[in-house]
């Protein structure tokens, strides 16, 4: 077969293979099939990733997913953390990993609990000389995502840039007091904790949850950084 007329597609190769007579209920046929559902396998990924990309960039936290113990996804946010900050990186497995031994025992415990179910969220502070500690959230992704997938998400302690917060407006319809109330939410902040860094009402920070819930279509505080995240896939389904 001359290279420039090889299909290159299932839906090619079946033609071919039909037009050759081939018997697409022998073990021929099975491996079509097989092609055929990592074709379409591929197909949706390369949606996700797009999807992805092009909310979780808006998001001003670092976000990413974990996949058997390695990052299969990750916005610039966190890619730059993984590069420059001291505390916590890529290890050379693929994987998330803290510098301190003691925390990144923690942090590992965490990722396989999640990616296992036996545990939906948690949330560790990893301190840094001279700088905010790393607020880290891990959320097991749910059904969106197969394979036990962990989402990650990173605060740097960094005020955030007023450009960041409108994007995130637009993207979840939140007023601008919500938005700087959601990303806190997904950390893993208590309404009294939020309250107290935001210089906000208690009672005003309730009403903020509230609306924010029911904004992104939430019950639970550990639904919203799930939220953020795999929102996108919600559309590909």
């Amino acid at each position: 077969m001359h290279v420039s007329s090889r299909p290159t597609s299932a839906e090619q190769w079946r033609l071919r293979l039909t037009d050759l007579g081939v018997d697409l209920e022998t073990d021929v046929g099975e491996l079509l099939r097989t092609f055929e559902r990592l074709e379409t396998r591929n197909r949706l990924l390369t949606r996700l990733v797009g999807a992805f990309g092009e909310i979780v960039e808006r998001v001003p936290l670092g976000l990413g997913i974990v996949l058997n113990q390695e990052i299969y996804v990750a916005n610039t946010q966190l890619r730059n953390l993984l590069h420059d900050d001291p505390a916590i990186h890529r290890a050379l497995e693929g994987g998330l990993e803290a510098t301190d031994a003691q925390l990144d025992l923690e942090l590992q415990d965490g990722i396989t609990d999640i990616a296992l179910g036996r545990v939906e969220y948690l949330c560790l502070s990893i301190p840094r000389d001279g700088l905010p500690p790393l607020g880290v959230c891990l959320v097991a992704c749910g059904d969106q995502i197969e394979g036990g997938g962990v989402i990650v998400a990173i605060d740097d302690g960094v005020p955030r840039a007023t450009d960041k917060l409108e994007a995130f407006e637009t993207l979840y319809d939140l007023t601008h007091g919500q938005a700087r109330v959601a990303v806190e939410l997904a950390l893993g902040k208590s309404a009294r904790q939020i309250a107290g860094e935001l210089d906000l009402g208690l009672e005003t920070v309730r009403s903020h949850i509230k609306h924010i819930l029911g904004k992104l279509g939430c019950s639970r505080q550990v639904e919203v950084v799930r939220r953020f995240v795999t929102g996108p896939l919600l559309v590909l389904r």
